[in-house]
């Protein structure tokens, strides 16, 4: 069995097409959150199935970064500047392609009349007898150093909190199946069992990082943040870098020599120019060259504006 810490990083680095990789990342990536603590006790997808999943993937994945043709029309099939809806796309293509998952719906939902719409159930399946209903989450928070609580993680937008995220997940849509009309959406799909499928980053400040509190999974994945004008936190003196594009988010970065890349100099250079004219943060990968040539991530951080998250956040 795959180790979550590093097991899915070594079949990233056999992986090439980039749908394929984050498909990998998806599945045997660790959980954001603590499957183990008291208020999340067995409603979490927890890393052992994940890694069990990666595993019995292996091959298949490497087959399908061969020929990803599927996958690539999968994604294009409904296209979505939204990560969640690309990180719901591949989980949805996995799914469907798993041999032990049987009568798979995705999206169904579930309404109060004709115009009170309470939400929609992500995923309902079989998986060996069993019905299972997942809710999937990717987020990306940054952590204020001087907070200690779930609040205290904001989403690069200023937009939304890990509590807010936390909140609507355990209390409203795993509850869906509680409800009347989830019930009768489920029909003949009972007894079903909820999970959260919780992936994504947390992201400290590059000078004062505070300790997760309880409820983050110790094995979550994580970088650094700092501010438009600072300078830019660095693990090796000759690594290069380059911005991700949001639906480039998910796997680490992977690129060969020949794509574009810069020095930290000219990334800097590039970030004062960004924040001249836009407060839009900018998620920066520091990348390493491989033996075989290629670059591969080895840090990750956002970089925000001087007045993030903003007076009101």
């Amino acid at each position: 069995m795959m180790d979550s810490s590093s097991g899915y990083r070594t079949l990233l680095d056999q992986l090439k097409d980039s749908h394929v990789r984050d498909l990998a990342w998806a599945i045997g990536s660790p959980s954001l959150i603590d499957p183990g603590f008291s208020g999340f006790q067995g409603r979490v997808v927890d890393d052992a199935y994940c890694e069990e999943q990666l595993a019995e993937s292996s091959g298949w994945l490497k087959e399908l970064d061969k020929a990803p043709g599927p996958l690539h029309e999968c994604i294009r099939s409904r296209v979505s500047s939204r990560l969640g809806r690309y990180f719901e796309r591949l989980i949805g293509f996995w799914l469907e392609n798993r041999r032990d998952v049987e009568d798979l719906s995705a999206g169904d939902p579930v309404r109060r009349g004709a115009h009170n719409t309470l939400g929609e159930y992500d995923f309902i399946f079989r998986e060996k007898g069993k019905w299972r209903h997942w809710e999937t989450v990717v987020k990306f928070y940054l952590q204020d150093p001087k907070g200690e609580g779930w609040h205290d993680y904001v989403g690069p937008g200023a937009r939304d909190r890990l509590a807010i995220k936390i909140n609507r997940v355990f209390e409203r849509q795993l509850a869906l199946s509680q409800t009347p009309e989830g019930l009768q959406v489920l029909g003949d799909r009972q007894p079903v069992s909820p999970f959260a499928f919780f992936k994504g980053y947390l992201f400290s400040h590059a000078m004062e990082s505070g300790a997760p509190p309880p409820g983050v999974s110790p094995r979550h994945l994580s970088g650094w943040w700092c501010r438009a004008g600072s300078s830019l936190p660095f693990l090796r003196e000759d690594s290069r870098w380059r911005v991700l594009p949001r639906l480039r988010w998910l796997s680490p970065c992977l690129i060969d020599a020949s794509s574009h890349h810069c020095s930290r100099e000219e990334m800097a250079a590039f970030i004062e120019g960004h924040f001249s004219s836009s407060s839009e943060p900018v998620l920066a990968a520091e990348l390493a060259a491989r033996p075989d040539g290629s670059l591969a991530e080895i840090s990750r951080g956002f970089v925000v504006g001087p007045d993030w998250p903003g007076r009101d956040s």
